[in-house]
């Protein structure tokens, strides 16, 4: 006989503040990354300094197992993860489908209507293409939450190992 653990489904609140956890993330996100008044890249902005990505980076090392001990101890023994991340899943997947669809018509509009070259350089800056650019750039930082789901779901075989 083999041991099978039943877990319950997570309450609609629990689901639903999962869900606005994930629409704050974005927010802030927005916040910190969104600069549509000069429709350019903050270029000389704080941001741009090597100790941002090198913190989010090591934030992002440190809790991916910490995250992983936490869902083991926690939720994968008497929850169903699956579920309670369902929302959640949906707003991040449709935020990124949202923003993705904006950066391509952004670089789209600034190659073929703006004359910004296919093959750029460091001096052009086409309004409305390098602020598309460098949200393509701090997304990477909102990707992060993709490896998260997998491993608060224990699917650490999606998670790759380098």
């Amino acid at each position: 006989m083999t041991d099978t653990v039943i877990v319950k489904p997570p309450t609609i609140v629990a689901r639903y503040a999962c869900a606005g956890m994930m629409i704050s993330v974005f927010a802030i996100w927005g916040q910190k990354c969104w600069t549509p008044d000069s429709e350019l890249a903050p270029v000389g902005d704080s941001i741009h300094s090597s100790s941002v990505p090198v913190a989010l980076t090591v934030g992002y090392l440190v809790a991916l197992p910490l995250l992983r001990i936490f869902s083991r101890t926690f939720l994968s023994e008497s929850v169903d993860v699956k579920l309670l991340l369902k929302e959640t899943m949906i707003v991040y997947n449709g935020g990124q489908v949202l923003l993705n669809f904006w950066m391509v018509f952004k670089i789209l509009q600034g190659l073929y209507s703006r004359g910004h070259p296919f093959i750029g350089d460091v001096y052009t800056m086409t309004p409305g293409l390098s602020h598309a650019l460098w949200i393509h750039y701090v997304d990477k930082y909102l990707e992060f939450f993709d490896t998260f789901f997998m491993v608060m779901r224990g699917r650490m075989d999606q998670v790759s190992n380098g």
